[in-house]
């Protein structure tokens, strides 16, 4: 613990010796000086790192954005003075061991989150097909435990009871409630992978899971619940690495598998992705690259299908965001996926956060004879229900932070016909809408409420939903 309290000693004198040589003087209206952070915080402003928002605040229990986030370390790398930065890396590798010994000797420390909801279906909906009418309780924990057996091994473990007991599901616990993932970080330097070129660490990762697993609902009380995903860990293993610039992965999963583990659809994926600095406009641009070939086992039926996907991501400002991507499964443009996303942050120093996404599916994007593997290719909704072949889909999700503790959400999707048609005769149209608030009763526990409507024209059927939940985090 001696050498932990060292290398934090120095970083402090390195962070007093920078900060007295700025000089900015600004207060924020919601950091008085007494609070336990100020220090901290005017260090930062004294560093130019941070000026806060237009209204004199700062606002430290907001969540920040990977926008502002990037934004912070780009400000923070301009302001570090010239030094030698050998000793300041080696004391950051003592100081990486130091704590992965510390922790090692604490044990296994489990985080995780406890969600009980009441939900009423059909409340205001007298119309339609509806099925049913009423409450449901639901309850979901979840909980992870991470153990660093050194600086470069580590293990995840994960469990997550999902949708069990909720509308008749079941779940295995052995297969379907645990994933784990270990992961080794291996210096090229002690292996002759240096000898050609690759200086790098490589990440290698050791998973054990089924996947991506979907709800669903047979007594259809919660239509606009039904096929819910809930994600997962494939069984496998994967490496990934920096090559020239390059960030590189690889890997082989199980895309399904029987009961008694063995694999049924095997799956080699890869991808590669590269930032591309000083593009006119926008400055930055990454461009990414993945690859998936799906191999059923000769007894399953020996289907084979092979697919690509390639996305652009590119920060316009420091609070948007554009992201486009385009899905390739056949040569035939009824196989392709086009999709586009806008990204915006802290909309107009508001704290207003908004998400607006575009996909169209082609009729034969997910390819048939692999439907329950493929499921979910094509991505998810705001609902986290998965986009289907031949469906345009449309969807929004803003956030309001509305104080320090309440915080208002809306989200909306909707799903038209291949020909942008909405109505009974438009095959897998679907609107559904939500508005909801949550609440910091306490430290780490929220109070959440929604209602939801979702109207589904080809079976002439309108159902809502109203939830309250308490979510508790540990």
């Amino acid at each position: 613990m001696i050498k932990v309290f060292k290398s934090f000693l120095m970083f402090t004198l390195i962070v007093g010796v920078m900060s007295a040589a700025a000089f900015a003087e600004v207060k924020f209206k919601d950091v008085p000086a007494d609070h336990w952070a100020a220090k901290s915080v005017y260090d930062l402003v004294r560093l130019g790192i941070t000026t806060g928002y237009p209204d004199g605040t700062f606002r430290g229990s907001k969540n920040i954005t990977r926008y502002e986030t990037a934004v912070f370390l780009a400000k923070l790398a301009d302001k570090l003075p010239d030094m030698d930065m050998s000793n300041i890396q080696t004391e950051l590798n003592a100081l990486k061991n130091e704590i992965a010994k510390v922790r090692k000797s604490e044990g296994m420390p489990i985080t995780g989150e406890y969600e009980m909801i009441s939900k009423i279906g059909n409340l205001l909906s007298t119309g339609g097909n509806v099925n049913s009418r009423g409450p449901a309780m639901a309850y979901r924990l979840k909980t992870e435990m991470n153990y660093d057996f050194d600086e470069a091994t580590s293990l995840k473990v994960k469990f997550d009871t999902l949708d069990s007991g909720f509308g008749g599901t079941t779940r295995d616990l052995a297969t379907e409630m645990i994933n784990v993932l270990g992961t080794v970080k291996i210096n090229p330097m002690d292996t002759v992978l240096s000898d050609f070129g690759v200086e790098n660490p490589l990440n290698l990762e050791f998973a054990m899971g089924n996947g991506d697993l979907q709800h669903v609902d047979a007594t259809g009380f919660i239509p606009s619940e039904t096929g819910i995903v809930y994600k997962g860990l494939y069984s496998g293993v994967g490496i990934g690495t920096n090559l020239l610039g390059f960030d590189v992965m690889g890997g082989y999963k199980q895309a399904a598998k029987t009961n008694t583990g063995v694999s049924a659809t095997s799956l080699l994926t890869g991808s590669i992705a590269y930032n591309f600095k000083g593009v006119p406009v926008i400055e930055t641009l990454k461009l990414t690259a993945k690859g998936d070939y799906y191999a059923k086992h000769p007894t399953s039926g020996g289907v084979r299908d092979l697919r690509g996907m390639v996305g652009l991501f590119a920060p316009v400002s420091e609070t948007i965001g554009v992201k486009t991507t385009l899905g390739i499964g056949s040569s035939n443009s009824t196989g392709w996926l086009v999709g586009g996303e806008l990204d915006v942050a802290n909309a107009l120093s508001s704290g207003l956060d908004v998400v607006l996404r575009g996909t169209k599916v082609g009729s034969s994007f997910i390819y048939d004879n692999l439907s329950a593997e493929e499921f979910d290719i094509a991505g998810l909704d705001f609902f986290d229900r998965p986009l289907e072949n031949g469906t345009v889909n449309l969807g929004g999700k803003i956030s309001q932070k509305m104080g320090e503790k309440l915080e208002f959400e809306g989200k909306g999707d909707l799903r038209l016909s291949s020909d942008y048609g909405y109505g009974a005769d438009k095959a897998k149209s679907r609107a559904t809408g939500q508005v909801g608030f949550a609440y910091e009763v306490a430290p780490s526990t929220k109070v959440n409420t929604f209602y939801r409507v979702e109207q589904d024209p080809t079976i002439s059927e309108t159902t809502d939903l109203a939830a309250m939940g308490l979510v508790y985090k540990f």
